[in-house]
């Protein structure tokens, strides 16, 4: 095994090889922990595998050019949902889930000598968990750009690690429309204006926490806002 990773909430592990396969082990009676599925995703050792906090996808990373995908539904078997190409092993990936029950992601390009990051960023939809194929390009198991929304970047620091969080404004939103509908109503009643509800839609608070280093090598916690850059991108 080169790899392994515990699924929050499941009695169950996952373990990368150095076939390349990926090789889920159910441990609901630890005297008999058994295989439940394997999937060849690589011709290569397995090397790293990321998971979001909720245990519900993960990425993982080979030696060969993508990173693959995988849902940990156990009713669906731990269906592979397709790969993202990325030209060199990235320092790190990052997952989470929001409110709206998408996945967010983003890829930290492995650090050099550079005083910037290369950076992709993407989303995963309840489509593409529900069925991924659509959303492949035709004769392949690459997820297309624009089903995820993709987008590539640079990042103007040199950092390693990642994590990241998305806040959707919704239900936030709605319990303060609802604390200040009856003054809201008075006022629209009595000037007459209307409110242009585009130009108010909310957009979620998406912020990458990293590491870099100073000009003494020590290492510095920064938070980054990725916000608007992905609200324009994916409107």
């Amino acid at each position: 095994a080169t790899s392994l990773r515990a699924i929050p909430g499941l009695p169950a592990v996952v373990v990368g090889l150095e076939s390349g396969v990926l090789v889920f082990v159910c441990w609901s009676d630890w005297r008999t922990p058994r295989i439940v599925q394997a999937i060849q995703l690589f011709t290569t050792a397995i090397k790293k595998i990321c998971m979001d906090t909720s245990g519900e996808l993960m990425a993982v990373v080979g030696s060969e050019s993508y990173i693959y995908l995988v849902s940990c539904d156990p009713q669906k078997a731990f269906p592979g949902l397709g790969y993202i190409p990325c030209e060199e092993e990235p320092d790190s990936i990052a997952l989470t889930k929001s409110q709206s029950n998408k996945f967010y992601g983003i890829i930290i390009g492995k650090r050099g000598a550079a005083n910037f990051t290369e950076a992709k960023f993407f989303i995963i939809t309840d489509e593409i968990l529900e069925d991924p194929r659509p959303h492949m390009y035709p004769q392949s198991y690459q997820l297309r750009d624009d089903s995820l929304s993709m987008m590539s970047f640079k990042i103007l620091l040199n950092i390693y690690e990642a994590y990241l969080t998305v806040t959707e404004p919704e239900t936030l939103n709605s319990l303060a429309s609802d604390d200040a509908s009856i003054g809201s109503s008075e006022r629209h009643e009595s000037d007459g204006e209307e409110v242009n509800s585009d130009e108010r839609k909310p957009i979620p608070k998406i912020i990458l926490f990293s590491l870099t280093k100073n000009a003494n090598d020590n290492s510095l916690l920064v938070a980054i806002d990725l916000s608007k850059e992905v609200a324009d991108q994916v409107q």
